[in-house]
């Protein structure tokens, strides 16, 4: 038991059939844990498999490799434990074959996506530990990423962060295809505006960056469009902090004017929160989302401590860590204005490099 994945090793090739590894090489497609329809819907696109292979599958794997369990009401599948992940991607690595398997018929882009985050090039490697080397798999990638980008159930909330990963792909494989469908997609008003915040940013950095100059074309529209939504959509009281934290990530492409219009709005409403943080008032409750939202743009100056006395025991009082960044519990933004033909609700007077 000192190396647990000679034990998976051995009951992996010896006592599993070929689809009870497809499964569990579909299960690390989708990150390792799932819900049970997630993976069900994955195992079921493919022409050999229906529901009772299914069934009999995850009965053989549950209790070993994988584990399925009820949260509230839902279903869940995931590695049993962190010795069967590290098992799953070291076979993965070295027998490249069922990886070759499930890329040829992924369901969605996020399978595509999982497994590019293993590779060493990728701009976020998923592991510390195993990386796997994919250049060998390119065409199977492109193959793969044009046909799930084209899913007709892909969410405009979801779609931009899959671009941003589709460029990162064709731009670090060579991937002239899939270069060329991001920026036909890239080429229609409005395909950014939804995107996730972080997503946003991302691709805005990622057309800006691009070795490919028909991406870098777009640059001008992805980021008048990507920062109007950045700094306009969400109409919460949050918003505000929204845009002036997404100013100072983006500060090469926002005009300096354009930066200390919001940064003089965002510390105004800041000292504010921090008074009513102190001292309370009778005719005003403090929004809780909103005030997570300011001491995340307050923990950008390095001199928060002096300038906002008491924002640093906030957040340690909370276990607030904005260095780990991550809007995926954005939440429906309340009045969230629609983009359409031209640039709605901006604050923007310049851009810089708009024009280059």
């Amino acid at each position: 038991m000192d190396d647990p994945t000679r034990v998976w090793r051995h009951i992996f090739d010896n006592q599993l059939t070929e689809k009870e590894r497809i499964l569990l090489a579909t299960l690390f497609s989708l990150g390792g844990d799932s819900l049970l329809e997630e993976i069900r819907e994955a195992l079921l696109h493919r022409a050999d498999w229906d529901v009772s292979q299914v069934r009999r599958s995850l009965q053989i794997l549950d209790g070993t490799f994988i584990k399925v369990y009820h949260e509230q009401s839902h279903q869940y599948v995931e590695f049993s434990n962190p010795s069967v992940n590290d098992f799953v991607i070291r076979k993965m690595r070295d027998e490249t074959g069922l990886l070759r398997n499930v890329l040829l018929n992924a369901h969605s882009f996020d399978q595509v996506a999982n497994i590019w985050f293993y590779h060493p090039d990728a701009n976020t490697c998923a592991s510390n530990y195993f990386s796997i080397d994919l250049r060998h798999l390119s065409c199977e990638i492109e193959k793969s990423a044009l046909s799930t980008l084209e899913a007709s159930n892909i969410s405009a909330r979801k779609l931009v962060g899959h671009l941003a990963t589709a460029l990162e792909i064709s731009d670090k494989l060579g991937l002239t295809r899939l270069g060329e469908h991001v920026a036909t997609y890239l080429s229609k008003q409005g395909c950014i505006y939804g995107g996730q915040h972080e997503d946003i940013a991302y691709l805005i950095r990622k057309v800006a960056d691009s070795p490919n100059a028909h991406i870098r074309k777009h640059h001008k529209a992805v980021l008048m469009e990507g920062l109007t939504a950045l700094f306009n959509r969400d109409r919460r009281n949050k918003g505000l902090f929204i845009a002036a934290i997404y100013a100072h990530r983006l500060a090469e492409f926002v005009d300096e004017r354009v930066l200390h219009d919001i940064d003089d709005q965002a510390a105004a409403r800041a000292d504010h929160l921090m008074e009513l943080q102190e001292f309370g008032s009778p005719d005003e409750e403090i929004d809780d989302e909103e005030l997570v939202s300011a001491l995340e743009y307050m923990s950008i100056f390095s001199n928060f401590h002096d300038r906002w006395p008491g924002a640093g025991e906030i957040m340690d009082d909370r276990g607030l860590n904005f260095g780990d960044y991550s809007d995926e519990e954005e939440g429906d933004e309340e009045g969230d204005p629609k983009w359409t033909d031209g640039l709605i609700y901006t604050i923007m007077s310049f851009l810089k490099r708009a024009d280059d």
